[in-house]
């Protein structure tokens, strides 16, 4: 006698389930949409929902449905997803290796000056069209500096540190073309032994950064000379931007503690995780939405000056204590274009601060410290430079030199060795030692005029 089979619909679904491919389709479905709607900063991240996350969550829910179709077209789609995501995989190492100096970012946070230069990074940097549209790729060492690997202490007669900004850094010129490596060449002429000039330039950098960096590096470094590159241009903003120091209700400048903006976090964090294949994708979105007009030289003094105000209006008058931009420069129109703003003495005070505090850290060690000095080429040109042109009647109080007078007005009654650079840089005509298309960074020439002057005040100094 035939025995009843039953064919409940319990049944039904337990056979539809039982075979190994279509388990393994609902456990990629569940682990893609899981992932998709996770906000991992790999795919995603941040408000919204970004195409990835979305494809993420359609190939998941596909994969569910799959598990649903007869085995052979599971099976079918099981290989198509195999396949899919070696290629996605292969394609992602392959982007990691073949653009790492395109998209990895050569900086990382840190604690006590905000951030530095992220060690054992190599970093592509591509010229504006005015400049001849050619690239190169630096290095950065295994101990955060642009250059070669640092040599040991006992194998050379005579080490100079050279801190500084993006001037120093230099992501714009060729390694020897940059003024560390220059000034390294004309003292091998000068002193007897192995010379090494350390270059400690960081992009975006102010005094403030470098006098809390050079507390925590130089004794282990053991330089025989410091040079402390100031850009007169724009370093006195970073004061209030980094807000490292303040006044205190007295009107002393006192060290702060300051907290980086969430979102400048989030976005270093991305930098790091993201799915290079996803970067790829924003980067060529961004190229087609990014603005392609010139600014204009004539307003961008007041658009400077308007930046300058209200950064010092939330952060000395408001009492704003989060460092919201890292990197940006205007120029320091409120102190060199109009007298006695509110904003630039409260800076002023700031820099006379940071710049003892240098000197302090070099004294107690007994290193002989230089400061330089060097000047914007809006100043150089007596206002009249493509990143910017003055408006005599709009800015009648314009002093050309009031930047560097101001630096100078610091160090020199405080017995503080400094070098200018504003009227050798004048001499030779200005302009040809800056780079164009509106860029105030000095070209290769003028590096090399800069490492000249150097080297002449440490011989009138008896510095070598």
């Amino acid at each position: 006698m035939r025995r009843f089979q039953n064919k409940s619909p319990m049944n039904e679904t337990t056979k539809i389930f039982s075979s190994p491919v279509r388990y393994t389709l609902i456990f990629v479905g569940f682990i893609l949409c899981a992932w998709a709607l996770s906000d991992d900063l790999l795919i995603g991240g941040g408000p919204g929902f970004g195409f990835v996350q979305g494809a993420v969550l359609l190939a998941g829910v596909v994969a569910l449905l799959g598990a649903l179709l007869p085995q052979g077209y599971g099976v079918g789609l099981l290989v198509t997803y195999i396949s899919l995501f070696g290629a996605l995989a292969v394609g992602e190492v392959a982007l990691r290796a073949a653009f790492a100096a395109k998209f990895d970012s050569a900086f990382e946070l840190n604690d006590r000056y905000l951030y530095g230069l992220r060690p054992r990074v190599f970093k592509e940097f591509v010229h504006l069209p005015a400049n001849g549209g050619t690239s190169h790729v630096y290095r950065i060492n295994t101990d955060g500096f642009r250059g070669d690997e640092l040599l040991e202490r006992d194998e050379i007669s005579k080490r100079v540190i050279v801190y500084g900004d993006s001037f120093i850094h230099a992501a714009f010129s060729e390694y020897s073309k940059t003024f560390p490596e220059q000034l390294e060449r004309m003292l091998k002429s000068h002193e007897a032994g192995e010379v090494e000039v350390i270059n400690a330039g960081v992009a975006g950098y102010g005094p403030d950064q470098i006098a809390i960096r050079m507390r925590s590096e130089i004794k282990e470094l053991r330089p025989d000379l410091i040079l402390v590159s100031i850009f007169s241009g724009n370093d006195f903003g970073d004061l209030a931007r980094n807000k490292l120091y303040k006044l205190n209700v007295q009107g002393a400048a006192i060290p702060n503690k300051p907290t980086i903006d969430p979102e400048i976090v989030f976005q270093e964090m991305l930098s790091q995780r993201e799915l290079r294949i996803r970067r790829l994708i924003r980067s060529i979105l961004a190229s087609a939405r990014r603005p392609s007009h010139v600014r204009d030289p004539e307003t961008t003094l007041q658009e400077a000056f308007d930046q300058h105000v209200r950064e010092y209006e939330e952060f000395a008058i408001l009492g704003d204590n989060v460092v919201r931009e890292l990197r940006s420069d205007p120029y320091s129109a409120d102190i060199s274009l109009v007298a006695n703003q509110p904003s630039a003495l409260y800076k002023i005070k700031l820099m006379t601060r940071v710049l003892k505090d240098i000197q302090k850290t070099a004294d107690a060690l007994e290193i002989p410290l230089v400061f330089m000095f060097i000047p914007h080429p809006i100043d150089v040109t007596m206002g009249n430079h493509e990143s910017g042109v003055v408006d005599n009647l709009l800015w009648p109080d314009y002093d050309p030199n009031k930047l560097i007078n101001t630096l100078e007005q610091i160090c020199l009654p405080n017995n503080m060795r400094c070098v200018s650079l504003l009227e050798p840089f004048r001499a030779r005509g200005g302009e040809n030692l800056y780079l164009k298309g509106g860029d105030d960074h000095w070209n290769d020439s003028g590096q090399q005029l800069a490492a000249k002057e150097v080297i002449s005040f440490l011989e009138k100094n008896a510095l070598l």
